[in-house]
């Protein structure tokens, strides 16, 4: 399992914040050779992007919803509050979502042209997923990428084709503040400050 995804399993309160004065505990470990982290899914789950601190309201109506589920971030949402630039959206996946706000298909880094086109109608994906036990069906027949991975968005594009599942986008218009840069810390540093965290 790659390091940068934290997996949590189904519990009266699954997602860590959403319950006052509860904290998780968190066992980190090293990424084995490319295979993909979606593989090590090992139960029914919620999935977030450990590499990314999520607003716990957004985190709470994906906990809420019904099924598999994953966020739909807004632009102007990501770069209004956060540490997220605009050059930095583009090279994160789109949601195409139906009108019924189910997914139809994810565009994962579009090229410089086709995020132009698309990315002022289609709200943007940074990983934050809700899982069920049929997506394990998906992990198991989807096939590695042109990077010899087995990527959670072919495998999720595999479920919808193939498996017929259906994924609600929970639309958020809110910031995200991103760690996957070293050089990110002493931003995100400064906008928690004065944060309370409940012990």
């Amino acid at each position: 399992m790659a390091a940068s995804h934290l997996i949590l399993g189904f519990h009266p309160y699954p997602l860590a914040g959403l319950r006052p004065n509860v904290r998780c505990k968190v066992a980190s470990g090293f990424r084995r050779p490319a295979r993909g982290w979606h593989v090590a899914v090992a139960c029914e789950s919620h999935e977030l992007n450990a590499d990314n601190y999520y607003p716990a309201d957004v985190l709470r109506l994906l906990r809420l919803t019904n099924g598999a589920a994953a966020v739909g971030f807004t632009r102007d949402g990501l770069l209004r509050g956060g540490n997220v630039p605009a050059e930095r959206i583009a090279a994160y996946a789109l949601l195409d979502v139906a009108p019924d706000r189910t997914l139809r298909r994810v565009i994962e880094k579009p090229d410089d042209a086709s995020f132009a086109r698309l990315a002022a109608g289609m709200p943007v994906s940074m990983n934050v997923w809700r899982l069920t036990s049929e997506f394990f069906q998906a992990c198991r027949d989807v096939q590695p990428s042109p990077r010899g991975e087995l990527e959670l968005p072919l495998a999720v594009q595999y479920a919808i084709d193939v498996l017929g599942m259906r994924f609600s986008v929970v639309p958020a218009d809110a910031a995200v503040l991103d760690l996957s840069r070293r050089s990110d810390i002493p931003r995100v540093a400064a906008l928690l400050a004065g944060f309370d965290v409940a012990p």
